[in-house]
């Protein structure tokens, strides 16, 4: 096994089961005002609060020195006050503190010292953005059922205790849902709840409302005299349609600039005195592009092949984003007032978030093999690593080197495979199909904890991008009314491909694991073979009628990507549903699943297990308490979800 990091005589430790709590992950870098600085997060799981450290560090573009400027591990959203002071959300009190009512914000300098109160928004702030030192857009969570009320002049109103009491006690004896969806995962109940756009005033303590109290507003972003946002509104049923609106913000007006009938807009900016828009036509089912907007009429300025990763970030000279556009590496692009296209960077892993002032940017990035770190990106478009956050942790651990494995049959089909540990070409060893979730997704080479650790278990890991993948193209990608045929044809493709080039792969004790979409596909697999030993099958869907009806997308969603719903063809939603199969199934399987996921709730889980069981198969189900759709939130969490399916693959593949 190619390894990284070796130093001779030097023997280096397995990836552990366990490691994930090492990691350090910075995210969310910010420039200051006159681009000399940059801010930015860094996360770290703790599993004995159960909970991310998150703390807020600084470095400079000269001089490239890392500064820690907090350390209670609290520290949320930041933006730059001025060039030497930076604001930043604090979950916890700090000395002398109250609790606080809503979203409390402090300010620190860049010279270090200690954080100092800045304000207190009085109601829980979901995203926000400096328009000056006084006044801020803010977005939170408007409940119509029992909105937030302004007096007169402006200032949230104190709720009577009386009547909170009264509606607390009524809430836990029942929950009216009278719209869809009702729930959203990660966000709970949403029933009659949107997020609303506010301007508040610092120095008055005043709130301003832009948007309509049952619009949901997807994003915003200030101008020199307004303010650009995309919205969808209902009442009854979602839509996730959007329109674009600007608020002026001396005449207080808002101008709708694109009804909400067509597109989902994510991101809206000007550029060369144009308007500027990412969206994607909602029943087109591709991927988002480029537009500008003339007379409320949208124009192509940039076609879109593949999604669009983080951002855009919008600049004098151009838009800048990352994209999957060779396959599997996220490489970060500009396009400019023409439409064309330039390659900013390129690397053998990911470009993920970044941030641009003037001829600098800065960068999170993961190269192969490795975890995140900051780096600028040099003017030939090379990395200049500015943490070594991970360092010590790659110097000290056996990791593989993915290797690339590519198969055509009637699509080319690429992937890795993650070598064991100690590889010997004379021995047999077990092996893991991982799927990706989506099914738009893209897996690349940067570094995977699963992958690493089962690897340095002594298991082959290997992946693909087949049709349903982000990174090929949108033809690639498309496969809606598809699902278990084009995927499923180039899954199987891709394993046997990896075990011709690999014969120290033993056949007999092979396991498939995914989750999401991936829980799906292993559903999917094990009622069309028996070929896989074992199955993980994780925050799954079995049943795209149930899937259909009672999750948080899967009215809009699901239906779409399977061409029917229950009343136009029950036929094809149920053939394409692995529980229609379930009968046909002889693989020991392993279900684990959030008990807060809605984005693929426990009934699709409980259905596959139940059928399993009702038939003979022997089968588990992990139900992690608390625990949302990606199994993850939670340091706790991620550590149960590895522990169950190293069993189950130890007990049934070694």
């Amino acid at each position: 096994m190619e390894t990284m990091n070796k130093k001779p005589g030097a023997a280096l430790e397995p990836v552990l089961m366990h490691d994930f709590l090492e990691y350090f992950t910075p995210r969310n870098p910010v420039f200051s005002p006159n681009g000399e600085n940059v801010a930015f997060l860094v996360s770290k799981p703790n599993l004995a609060t159960n909970s991310a450290e998150v703390n807020l560090w600084v470095t400079n573009h000269q001089s490239r020195e890392l500064k820690k400027l907090t350390s209670l591990g609290d520290a949320k959203k930041h933006f730059f006050l001025n060039d030497r002071e930076i604001v930043f959300e604090g979950g916890k009190a700090r000395a002398g503190d109250n609790a606080p009512k809503g979203s409390r914000f402090y300010s620190i300098s860049l010279d270090g010292g200690e954080a100092e109160f800045f304000m207190e928004i009085p109601f829980r702030v979901s995203k926000i953005k400096m328009i000056d030192s006084e006044r801020y857009l803010v977005t939170t969570q408007f409940d119509n059922a029992d909105p937030m009320e302004l007096d007169e002049n402006g200032r949230v109103k104190e709720k009577d205790s009386e009547k909170v009491k009264e509606k607390e006690k009524k809430d836990k004896n029942h929950i009216i849902f009278d719209e869809i969806p009702f729930w959203t995962d990660g966000g709970g109940i949403v029933n009659k709840k949107r997020e609303r756009l506010y301007i508040f005033n610092k120095k008055e303590n005043t709130c301003e409302p832009i948007s309509e109290p049952f619009q949901t507003v997807v994003f915003f972003d200030a101008t020199e005299k307004g303010v650009y946002y995309s919205a969808s509104c209902h009442t009854d049923k979602y839509s996730p349609a959007t329109g674009i609106y600007y608020y002026d913000f001396h005449s207080k007006k808002v101008t709708t600039l694109l009804d909400d009938s067509t597109y989902t807009v994510h991101f809206i900016s000007e550029l060369n005195g144009n308007v500027v828009f990412l969206g994607m036509i909602v029943e087109s089912g591709l991927c988002p592009s480029f537009y500008t907007l003339k007379d409320k009429t949208p124009q192509i300025l940039y076609h879109m092949e593949n999604r669009v990763a983080s951002g855009p970030v919008a600049k004098p000279d151009g838009i800048y984003f990352n994209t999957y556009d060779s396959g599997m590496e996220l490489i970060l692009f500009k396009i400019d007032g023409n439409g064309e296209r330039h390659t900013v960077c390129h690397i053998e892993g990911d470009v993920s978030e970044y941030d641009i002032s003037g001829d600098k940017i800065f960068c999170i990035a993961r190269e192969k093999a490795r975890l995140f770190e900051a780096y600028f990106i040099k003017n030939n478009g090379v990395l200049d690593p500015v943490s070594h956050f991970n360092a010590d942790f790659f110097a000290r651990k056996a990791v593989s080197i993915p290797e690339k494995i590519s198969v055509q049959g009637e699509v080319l089909v690429e992937g890795y495979l993650v070598k064991p540990k100690d590889f010997d070409p004379t021995k047999k060893y077990p092996a893991i199909l991982w799927i990706h979730g989506g099914p738009r997704a893209v897996y690349g080479c940067g570094y995977h904890h699963d992958a690493q650790f089962n690897a340095s278990n002594g298991y082959f890991m290997f992946c693909c991008n087949h049709r349903g993948s982000d990174g090929y193209g949108n033809a690639h990608a498309d496969i809606r009314g598809k699902y278990g045929i084009a995927d499923y044809e180039d899954i199987m493709l891709f394993t046997e491909a990896v075990l011709e080039k690999y014969p120290q792969i033993d056949p007999n004790r092979m396991g498939v694991t995914g989750l999401s979409y991936g829980g799906y596909m292993t559903n999917w697999i094990i009622t069309q073979t028996d070929r896989f030993k074992c199955a993980v099958s994780k925050s799954t869907i079995s049943n795209l009628f149930t899937k259909g009806l009672t999750t948080d997308i899967g009215y809009f969603h699901n239906f779409h990507q399977q061409s029917s719903t229950p009343w136009d063809n029950p036929e094809k939603l149920w053939w394409h549903s692995p529980l229609a199969h379930a009968d046909k199934v002889k693989t020991p399987t392993l279900f684990v699943q959030g008990e807060k996921d809605h984005r693929t709730w426990m009934v699709e889980a409980i259905q596959m297990f139940t059928a399993l069981k009702y038939h003979g198969i022997e089968s588990r189900m992990c139900m992690i308490f608390g625990e949302t759709h990606g199994l993850s939130s939670k340091p706790a969490s991620q550590a149960t979800n590895i522990e169950e399916s190293t069993a189950w693959f130890e007990k049934y593949l070694k």
